[in-house]
Parts: C-alpha cells; structure tokens; sequence
C-alpha cells in the first residue's frame, strides 16, 4: 500500500474519532468536563466583606498611598489594615 494512501485513512480514522468525541461531549456523555458556551449560566457575585467596602472608600484618597519611591501612587495595605483594626475596636 502506498505510504500517501496510509496517511490518508490515519487522517480519516482521526477526523471520524474527533468528531464522535466532540459530539459525545455536547450529548451529555461528558457534560460535566465540556460544556457549550452558550448554555453558560453566569454566576451571582458575592457580597463585599466589611473589610472590602472599608479599602475601596479609603483607596481613593491620598491618605493610604505611597507619597514617593518605588511604589508612589500605589495603596499602602499596612497602613490600610492599621486603620481597619484602629476602627474595630
């Protein structure tokens, strides 16, 4: 048998199997490993945490971030976590 005859039914033996896997897979045989992206059921967020409504309000001022060096502009969470636990009490 020719070697470009043998190429040819390797390809059509793996073109047939992909195709049955790919199907089994949107019939249900493995809906919990694939799932069609249209079905997709967006999930409810979470409700924020005290903690996280406390850092997005004080995020926006200047109080709690770097003033200069390699970090300027960026929140200072120590400091962010200081006054968290200062509030707390």
């Amino acid at each position: 048998m020719p070697r470009k005859d043998l190429f040819a039914i390797a390809e059509a033996n793996y073109n047939a199997g992909y195709k049955d896997g790919y199907e089994d897979a949107y019939q249900g045989l493995a809906k919990d490993r694939f799932r069609n992206p249209a079905e997709h059921i967006p999930k409810t967020k979470r409700k924020p945490s005290k903690y996280n409504l406390f850092v997005k309000a004080k995020s926006k001022g200047q109080k709690f971030k770097y003033q200069s060096g390699k970090d300027k502009g960026k929140l200072n969470m120590r400091k962010i976590g200081i006054a968290w636990r200062k509030t707390r009490r």
